[in-house]
């Protein structure tokens, strides 16, 4: 019987293993738990400022698109101004080599002098 009797306190003994292992086990569960309820909050607030920022990324580039479209049309109209500029320019410089007053034959038809009284 002392056999019967060892055999009975060695498996409480493993039972009480079994015991002290399944309630560390259950403690590191509830601690991961714990953990992956935090990663999960933190992930979800990640996830909408990286919604948030791609939002104003695609508003920002959607202005710079407008701004270089206004860009590419004011470099149009400047270029235009400066053409005719440059037009008026040589129209001024040919009249003033010909002697002719600008806008003489324009005053004549109209019936006036250079001067600007009528004739």
């Amino acid at each position: 019987m002392a056999s019967f009797k060892s055999s009975g306190q060695h498996l409480e003994e493993l039972r009480d293993d079994l015991t002290n292992k399944s309630d560390t086990l259950k403690e590191q569960m509830d601690s991961d738990e714990v953990k992956k309820d935090t990663i999960c909050s933190e992930l979800k607030a990640v996830t909408m400022k990286l919604e948030e920022v791609d939002r104003r990324l695609g508003k920002l580039n959607s202005a710079k698109r407008e701004y270089m479209k206004t860009f590419q049309e004011v470099e149009f109209a400047l270029q235009k101004l400066q053409d005719a500029s440059e037009e008026i320019g040589d129209r001024i410089e040919t009249f003033a080599q010909s002697g002719a007053a600008p806008g003489a034959s324009v005053l004549k038809e109209a019936g006036l002098s250079l001067d600007g009284t009528m004739r």
